[in-house]
């Protein structure tokens, strides 16, 4: 059974509550839109928890949470507020949360512009009394195609990918230059940033990929998460034990994988296990 939750009273309608009380039930829940401007309190045995990114359904252990396609998605925060929540022993993983790889990215501009504007308007008390934490300008930016989804931190050598990202900041510099005088920013510092979020996110939004292939609560996705674990071990993102990924992989090379021989995350697994001996 499926079950939506929908505010439509501008906010404020208590829903991460019903999501808390509704996800006892559930085997997923996905928020769908949004960024962190919300502010979900829940209060359970646990304690007082004030979620801005993350579902409710996070506080419940065998709950899978997705940050949907519809969201633009802080980095900065993200790690913030599941630092927070860990602090009062609720576990997150790639067990437990999965990040789309559709979700638009808030890059740092889109609070600095935020705050910028919001400066700007309050010298003629015209201040409409923003968050500042960047969201109208990241969900405008996103259908002005001027900015990345999670998915492309996994293809951030391929050029395609450093052409957008240069093409966004050109226009982005111009925007800030121009309207508030700020000093340009540079595409190796824009690059670099990209890359620490990738190599924080990679396994979340891997994994989300490889389970959107090949079904959620299938047997099938055993196979996805054996590669993730493979391509960890070997890029060193979980431990050294590249024999155990050798293991891991044969299987999976042979089935799963065979049926997506398109997929760009195929290509990057079998160049790490060429480097592995198998």
């Amino acid at each position: 059974m499926l079950t939506a939750v929908t505010g439509i009273n501008w906010g404020d309608e208590g829903k991460g509550r019903v999501i808390d009380l509704l996800a006892e039930h559930a085997d997923i829940v996905v928020r769908y839109q949004g960024g962190n401007n919300a502010g979900h309190t829940v209060v359970n045995k646990q304690g007082k928890f004030v979620l801005n990114l993350l579902p409710s359904g996070i506080l419940h252990p065998d709950v899978v949470c997705v940050l949907g396609d519809g969201m633009v998605i802080d980095l900065n925060h993200l790690s913030n507020e599941i630092a927070q929540i860990r602090t009062q022993d609720v576990s997150v993983s790639p067990k437990n949360l999965k990040l789309s790889t559709r979700a638009t990215i808030s890059m740092p501009w889109h609070k600095i512009q935020d705050e910028l504007e919001e400066e700007r308007l309050s010298k003629s008390g015209a201040a409409f009394g923003s968050t500042k934490r960047g969201i109208a300008y990241a969900y405008s930016d996103k259908y002005r195609k001027k900015t990345i989804r999670l998915g492309d931190l996994l293809h951030l050598d391929e050029e395609n990918v450093q052409a957008r990202l240069k093409t966004m900041l050109e226009a982005k510099n111009l925007e800030l230059a121009g309207c508030y005088h700020q000093e340009p920013m540079s595409l190796s510092a824009l690059l670099s940033w990209c890359r620490q979020k990738a190599a924080k996110y990679a396994w979340t939004v891997a994994l989300f990929y490889l389970h959107r292939r090949h079904g959620w609560l299938t047997p099938a996705s055993v196979y996805s998460q054996s590669a993730l674990r493979c391509f960890l071990l070997i890029s060193g993102h979980s431990s050294n034990k590249k024999s155990e990924a050798s293991e891991l992989a044969s299987d999976f090379l042979f089935s799963s994988l065979s049926t997506i021989t398109s997929c760009p995350f195929r290509r990057r697994l079998l160049l790490a296990l060429l480097e592995c001996p198998l």
